[in-house]
């Protein structure tokens, strides 16, 4: 079994919305091969989604929904 590899930020992403608009952030992160990563937030607000998007099959995307104004969705893609 591998063991994830850790990520370290040198920044963290924050999107605020302005008045009744959607706020979107991007950051995009290198992996290697047969390796587990985590993805995880802290979110605040309703109709929050979580997602990831891989180069392969056909940039694909992986979406997690908040279920609670405060959430922290946790989801692991090898």
């Amino acid at each position: 079994m591998r063991r994830p590899l850790p990520l370290l930020a040198a920044a963290a992403l924050r999107a605020t919305p302005a008045g009744q608009g959607n706020a979107r952030g991007a950051q995009a992160v290198t992996v290697a091969p047969d390796s587990a990563y985590t993805l995880s937030a802290w979110v605040q607000g309703a109709y929050v989604c979580l997602g990831a998007r891989t180069t392969t099959p056909a940039r694909s995307w992986a979406w997690t929904a908040s279920t609670t104004p405060w959430a922290e969705p946790t989801s692991t893609r090898r």
